[in-house]
């Protein structure tokens, strides 16, 4: 189940339960929510409670970026019309080689994390210093949804 809207107040690791307030703009009838958890997925941000409830409560996490992107790069892009709000996806083979994760934001936007390993040559279209060239890269080569490929390229 997903909660979007909401802030994450308390991770409750020993019950596997979360805490969360439905974002409100009157602050009128706001009723804070427990949410049970099996698996507990946090993308509540740069000051995670949820990052934060793990690395404080388990010292013997781990977490190992080994296999993740060499060379990476993640743009924010205005939600397409054929995109749902709130859609998070990976994407193999986004470009040649590469892999994306989309993971929605707020206002319309999505962020695309694009990345590739470092024993893949990085193509020299990407590696430009010219948004027209990179620009031009995504156009031919990027079919998962539309964006605006000359603000990709900038």
């Amino acid at each position: 189940i997903s909660h979007y809207n909401t802030k994450a107040l308390y991770v409750d690791g020993d019950n596997k339960c979360v805490i969360a307030r439905p974002k409100n703009e009157s602050n009128v009838n706001i009723t804070d929510m427990n949410l049970d958890y099996d698996i507990l997925l946090g993308c509540d941000g740069i000051r995670s409670i949820v990052r934060n409830a793990f690395l404080s409560t388990h010292r013997d996490f781990e977490f190992d970026l080994r296999g993740s992107f060499g060379y990476g790069k993640s743009v924010h892009v205005a939600l397409p019309e054929d995109v749902e709000d709130g859609t998070f996806m990976i994407i193999n083979e986004c470009l040649p080689g590469w892999v994306s994760f989309v993971l929605p934001e707020s206002g319309q936007k999505l962020n695309v994390a694009l990345g590739t390993r470092l024993d893949k040559e990085c193509c020299v279209e990407l590696k430009s210093s010219d948004p027209k060239v990179v620009a031009d890269y995504f156009r031919e080569h990027w079919h998962a949804f539309d964006f605006d490929c000359d603000e990709v390229g900038e």
